[in-house]
């Protein structure tokens, strides 16, 4: 199964240039442990333009948790996703005491998409996205099999980039495997050519029939 590899401009994400055609994406919700990140970073978004607006129109304003740097996912539905992106010191705050803390919850509901250009229909589309609605998973346990214990897929940076000089924004990497229930991720190679993968299965905890 083809994987889903997307290696984002950071820049392009929070500034989105006109003169720019280079993919971008953006987290644009996310709660992991039970903590909500905060939508704090402002950002254009060319994907949020009214349909049947000018070309010339002004890009849609939007508040997102963070500017994705790139997304790797083999395309099994049980494989895990993995993300970089860039978030703000209030959640970049979070996540570290979190990652730092004994998790007794490690679930991760996130939305994101990244956009990229299409020439043909002059305009950006949506290249992987999760339909405006939660994906819902875990931060991936990696065993450690010299101290034999586990450690969590996710690492907070403690510096800011120096990418974007303001707002300071800090690199955030992780891992997350799909819960035990049905999901889509939502693809597209052009504006026109759409597809979709599932992403985790359902279970069946009643038991089956007798």
């Amino acid at each position: 199964m083809a994987a889903e590899i997307h290696n984002l401009s950071v820049r392009q994400g929070f500034n989105a240039a006109k003169d720019d055609q280079s993919p971008y994406g953006h987290m644009t919700k996310m709660i992991v442990g039970k903590k909500t990140l905060e939508q704090n970073i402002e950002v254009p978004d060319f994907c949020g333009i009214d349909s049947g607006a000018e070309k010339s129109a002004v890009e849609k304003i939007s508040k997102t948790v963070g500017i994705l740097e790139s997304i790797y996912y083999s395309g099994g539905y049980a494989d895990p996703i993995q993300i970089a992106f860039y978030t703000s010191y209030e959640n970049r705050t979070i996540l570290d005491l979190l990652r730092k803390r004994d998790m007794e919850c490690t679930d991760v509901d996130f939305e994101l998409f990244c956009a990229r250009y299409d020439p043909v229909a002059g305009k950006y589309f949506k290249a992987m996205h999760t339909n405006t609605a939660f994906n819902k998973g875990e931060i991936k346990k990696i065993y450690n099999g010299s101290s034999d214990t586990t450690e969590l897929a996710i690492d907070v940076a403690q510096e800011a980039t120096d990418i974007i000089q303001t707002p300071e924004l800090f690199r955030v990497c992780i891992e997350i495997t799909p819960k035990p229930t049905a999901q889509q991720f939502h693809l597209a190679v052009s504006d026109s050519a759409k597809y979709v993968k599932p992403w985790g299965v359902k279970t069946d905890t009643g038991g089956g029939k007798k």
